[in-house]
């Protein structure tokens, strides 16, 4: 279900995918009719820590839209690259990219009509075999020290912020590197 969002709508869906490969997966999303004044972006959750970072990366990209401090013409590939953290489109695609022995997804819509959003998403969940599942998100050890690395994040700059778990505190430390994107040359 969408809700209200800036000057919008927003959807996001966490869960898994039927997708066998990533050129597939840009076949069905090309099937999908544009949003008024938004756009559908599904991308693996590989360098995604939590739900929050998606918004934040959203409001992100909607405030660099209004401002013309974009990196890109086309919100969603603007959105990718803030999610991920990086002004690179290439490296953005390469990190978004679905692959089949790690079906793990994330879904995000935006849109200024609500009912065009929620009717497009369900298309698409439904043309990619998408499956519900909050869990994806949970990081093994490993998978926790890749995110950090993609990030940038030391070890010692999450213990920093004690007075954050530790899931909160690489949260607060991906916002800032997402915040950080503008200012970098």
């Amino acid at each position: 279900m969408a809700h209200a969002f800036q000057d919008g709508f927003m959807q996001i869906q966490i869960g898994t995918s039927t997708i066998k490969n990533s050129d597939s997966v840009l076949k069905k999303l090309s099937t999908i009719p544009p949003l008024q004044n938004g756009f559908l972006s599904l991308f693996s959750t590989r360098f995604i820590a939590s739900e929050s970072q998606i918004s934040f990366a959203l409001e992100q990209t909607l405030n660099a839209l209004k401002r013309k401090t974009h990196f890109s013409t086309r919100p969603e590939h603007e959105f990718l690259l803030r999610v991920l953290g990086t002004k690179q489109l290439e490296k953005a695609f390469a990190w978004a990219r679905i692959e089949p022995e790690k079906p793990e997804i994330a879904l995000i819509g935006f849109s200024t009509n609500r009912k065009i959003l929620e009717t497009n998403m369900k298309t698409l969940m439904h043309k990619i075999g998408f499956v519900s599942n909050s869990k994806t998100l949970h990081k093994t050890p490993r998978e926790q020290k890749e995110l950090l690395a993609h990030f940038g994040i030391s070890k010692r700059a999450v213990e920093t912020l004690s007075d954050y778990s530790k899931s909160k505190a690489v949260e607060q430390l991906i916002f800032e590197r997402i915040a950080r994107l503008e200012l970098e040359h």
